[in-house]
């Protein structure tokens, strides 16, 4: 989403639970400029602030060690949502069965994606092409991440930035961009074994998509 948002020319601030705290920078973020988030569901618990575009990607059992139970888990992560405004953009996944039922509390508009249906409005993949809006962006031979699950994520960030980033700026990012630190990121190659970082993957939903990665 930061890059779609910058190679179409935006000034874009990145941060939340990938490792850059955004507090030190916040007296240089203005108001024309887009800030991207990715909130965990500790940081979501306290807040209570409209998002102008929110994202599920999906949900699966994690961090029960501290939430009381998964419903908890599942409430906590709706505050992303749950203080939207009429025309604030929400975005879930079709295909997961809980992210799904999250389209009847929709404050605002919606958007889906899917790797399964051919969504009227969304974004899709289908017979190895990615669409946003039934128009086609590009196809999985052109993606330089690994994995199924990513070409899930582009889809996503499709539908996130559909208003504001053109197709060819999505076409380029998918084109070009190969990931970030630790989640699955290519180390060394040494006498023919490949090597991988993915120490981001906390949990063992996160860990078996990294897997299914890969065809040997």
């Amino acid at each position: 989403i930061y890059n779609m948002l910058k190679t179409e020319g935006n000034t874009v601030w990145v941060g939340g639970n990938i490792g850059n705290p955004l507090f030190s920078k916040i007296e240089q973020i203005k108001n024309e400029d887009k800030v991207v988030l990715e909130l965990s569901s500790f940081q979501l618990m306290s807040i209570r602030e409209p998002m102008e575009v929110a994202l599920v990607t999906n949900i699966s059992p994690n961090h029960l060690d501290i939430h009381k139970d998964m419903e908890e888990y599942i409430e906590t992560k709706k505050n992303i949502f749950k203080y939207q405004r009429n025309d604030d953009l929400l975005v879930i996944n079709e295909d997961n069965k809980i992210t799904k039922s999250m389209e009847k509390e929709c404050k605002g508009r919606l958007m889906k994606f899917s790797m399964k249906e051919r969504l009227k409005e969304g974004s899709f993949y289908y017979n190895g092409d990615l669409y946003i809006n039934k128009k086609k962006v590009c196809n999985i031979s052109e993606v330089k991440l690994k994995g199924m699950h990513n070409i899930e994520n582009l889809l996503a960030a499709f539908c996130c930035v559909s208003e504001d980033v053109s197709i060819e700026s999505m076409r380029e990012v998918a084109k070009s961009f190969n990931g970030v630190e630790h989640r699955l990121e290519f180390v060394k190659e040494i006498q023919g074994v490949k090597y991988f970082n993915d120490s981001i993957a906390s949990s063992p939903t996160r860990t078996l998509a990294a897997l299914r990665s890969f065809d040997r």
